[in-house]
């Protein structure tokens, strides 16, 4: 009979849609190809995949933007869900990539820490955080991540969606590039 392997690789994956959320890209490109990682700062895999999507950037020679879509679920600690949602109140400042490189070597402890790193980002609006952060807006941006990290089938793990093909985020950097190169 016909043997079938359990296993499809990456590259004979049906694409599916992903949108690339609300924020402004992480790391910005020409668009040719696009990244949309579902993680958070908390998460002990994303801690090597910020500098996986540098260096994929950086070989795909500009062509690739990466998006971050937070993903946090019900049981994480409350730091979790509040750096998602500095996340998104500072990329209404167009600061999320000044966010991201501050967080991305070291999640904060606890909210003293986000508060006084987030004061930290040059040219940051306080009253502006302080009022996106109230208004709690940022909720439903949560939300929305949440679910579609969950439409993926995303149980903990960082995922990455490479050019419409889901992956977990720890792959190796070659598994993106052959996603990219296709």
């Amino acid at each position: 009979g016909k043997v079938e392997w359990g296993i499809l690789p990456l590259y004979h994956r049906d694409p599916v849609e992903v949108a690339a959320g609300v924020m402004a890209p992480i790391v910005s490109g020409t668009g040719d190809h696009r990244v949309v990682v579902f993680a958070n700062y908390h998460c002990p895999v994303c801690g090597s995949l910020w500098a996986k999507l540098d260096e994929l950037a950086a070989k795909s020679n500009g062509k690739t933007s990466v998006h971050l879509r937070y993903f946090v679920q019900e049981g994480d600690a409350w730091i979790v869900k509040q750096t998602a949602m500095a996340g998104y109140c500072l990329d209404e400042q167009k600061k999320l990539s000044e966010f991201h490189r501050s967080m991305r070597e070291r999640a904060p402890v606890d909210e003293a820490d986000l508060l006084k790193r987030v004061s930290e980002i040059p040219g940051f609006a306080q009253a502006r955080f302080e009022n996106c952060w109230k208004a709690r807006l940022t909720e439903q941006k949560l939300e929305r991540d949440f679910k579609d990290g969950q439409a993926l089938g995303l149980s903990g793990q960082a995922l990455a969606v490479v050019n419409g093909i889901p992956m977990q985020a720890q792959e190796p950097l070659s598994e993106y590039l052959i996603l990219i190169r296709q």
